[in-house]
């Protein structure tokens, strides 16, 4: 089921780590569909395959008339800790989201805990680098930690104390301690204070209004007052408005309306990806061209809740109204 639910509907994955957003392709599913009487996963395979050796010699035919799956829109994975949600199956237009809890210490790892990714209305809106140029100095050793891409401030989470300790602990591993799917909403909880010198930091990510809208939810408390970033990258156009509270996104005819619920003071800012301090080696390392982040900071911030909720918008659309409360996420 992994690659099923790691697709979105865009055919990018929920990529994390190291891996590009590219489709998943397992030819390994035309044989574990006849082994496990599983049409959903040749279906799967018949939409993703290339031109493989393996595709051929494995290729399960009922694949080919399988109904659309009837699988559940969203799942979670203990383990690696990460969860997808979707409002539909078959529909290129459909959100999809995807958070990333799991293990800084695990092969190819990114300090990407808290991380995710988001398309609707046919764009990928919140999105993940990838990989770097792994022939620079210490890429798979001790430099590894400095490179932008694999850096905390490189993924969309939160960078907390950068003048500190701008990155996630390397050693930190962290759990879903939440999942929860309905049939018009779901969420997912996760607990990052081992990420972080910090005394509790949860974030909590809920696909809700039916599945048409995504709510970002973080609650951290410091030891003594510190600074905070919330980051978020895409390629889409930004445009800042209502004293920063509210951002517009655009791709091509579709926009995504985003509006901090809280904290009343914070303020969206919109940055390049680039590193916060110095970086060495950036002539070597990949410009991100095209690439900017949407951020958050908070100074002197200790007790806080930062709430953002994003609405995807077709071309005529208003943005919403009339807006929920923000909910603390021990009340989800």
């Amino acid at each position: 089921m992994f690659p099923i639910y790691m697709n979105g509907p865009l055919d990018k994955a929920f990529n994390f780590a190291d891996a590009g957003e590219g489709l998943i392709r397992a030819h390994e599913l035309f044989w574990l569909a006849r082994k496990f009487s599983q049409p959903a996963f040749a279906r799967y395979e018949r939409h993703a395959a290339s031109l493989q050796v393996l595709d051929l010699l494995w290729l399960d035919s009922p694949g080919e008339l399988a109904p659309a799956p009837t699988l559940p829109l969203d799942k979670y994975f203990r383990g690696v800790e990460a969860a997808t949600f979707r409002s539909a199956w078959n529909d290129a237009r459909a959100l999809f989201i995807g958070l990333k809890a799991g293990d800084n210490k695990a092969n190819h790892s990114n300090l990407d805990l808290g991380s995710f990714v988001f398309d609707a209305l046919g764009w990928r809106w919140a999105l993940d680098l990838g990989a770097d140029n792994c022939n620079m100095p210490g890429y798979f050793g001790k430099q590894r930690w400095d490179y932008y891409r694999m850096r905390t401030e490189g993924h969309n989470t939160l960078v907390i104390n950068p003048e500190k300790t701008a990155n996630q602990n390397p050693q930190a591993a962290v759990k879903i301690t939440r999942f929860e799917s309905k049939p018009g909403e779901a969420f997912a909880i996760t607990c990052l204070a081992a990420a972080y010198a910090a005394r509790s930091v949860f974030r909590g990510i809920a696909l809700t209004a039916n599945r048409r809208r995504v709510l970002v939810q973080d609650e951290v408390e410091l030891a003594e007052p510190g600074g905070i970033w919330w980051f978020m990258h895409t390629r889409a156009t930004a445009e800042i408005a209502d004293n920063g509270t509210t951002a517009i996104l655009r791709q091509g005819k579709p926009r995504l309306w985003l509006r901090i619920f809280s904290p009343a003071n914070a303020q969206f800012t919109v940055m390049d990806a680039r590193p916060l301090p110095a970086s060495p080696n950036p002539e070597m390392q990949n410009k991100n061209e095209g690439v900017r982040k949407l951020a958050i900071r908070l100074a002197g911030a200790r007790d806080v809740t930062v709430s953002v909720l994003m609405v995807p918008l077709e071309q005529n659309e208003e943005p919403p109204k009339e807006l929920p409360a923000v909910k603390p996420l021990a009340e989800w």
